[in-house]
């Protein structure tokens, strides 16, 4: 990842300090998908055929749906609205704003690359707000198909009556140690 942006510093003559934006782009990236990842992971129940065939047509339907094939604008409005979830929408688009704007061209000059994608130099920072949105939502999902699996409802019932039931016919220990008993008092001294 590190070396691709390297690379994709060839620009840093018409725009300078475009490395760590990129490298922090796409370390957001990186975790985005990782919650991704872990969210199928979860709902596969570790078949990987399953895991593997829900990851790669969920992946090519969000890039379908990411303004990198159709401008958003052409797309339907249900479709829209689920590009808000799609995190390759924002790393291209942020990309491509790292990559063209932010005072490349003139006064009245017009970027063609994005103004076919209808984007603004405004809407870098909410790409990278999206992608955190999308991070933190992706990792949410994570957590709570984590504890629905680890703690599942049909089981809370049973087993807080089996935990009552051990508390109520708790037996004192068999082995005993000495000097320790329940009849024991502790005492502390101190010495000077």
């Amino acid at each position: 990842m590190i070396i691709h942006v390297y690379i994709c510093n060839i620009y840093s003559s018409v725009r300078p300090d475009i490395y760590w934006p990129l490298t922090g782009l796409f370390i957001l990236t990186a975790i985005g998908l990782q919650g991704f990842a872990h969210v199928f992971t979860l709902l596969s129940n570790g078949n990987l055929l399953i895991l593997t065939t829900m990851s790669v047509l969920l992946y090519v339907a969000l890039t379908m749906i990411s303004n990198f094939f159709l401008p958003l604008a052409n797309l339907h409005y249900f479709y829209q609205f689920a590009s808000i979830f799609s995190i390759p929408r924002f790393i291209f688009e942020a990309f491509l704003l790292l990559q063209y704007s932010f005072g490349r061209c003139g006064h009245r000059e017009v970027q063609s690359v994005l103004h076919v994608f209808n984007l603004k130099e405004e809407d870098f920072y909410y790409c990278v707000a999206m992608l955190i949105f999308n991070l933190i939502l992706y990792r949410a999902i994570t957590v709570y198909l984590l504890l629905y699996r680890l703690n599942p409802i049909e089981n809370r019932k049973s087993r807080v009556a089996k935990i009552v039931e051990n508390i109520e016919h708790l037996k004192a220990p068999q082995c005993q140690i000495p000097g320790i008993d329940s009849n024991s008092e502790f005492h502390v001294y101190v010495v000077k």
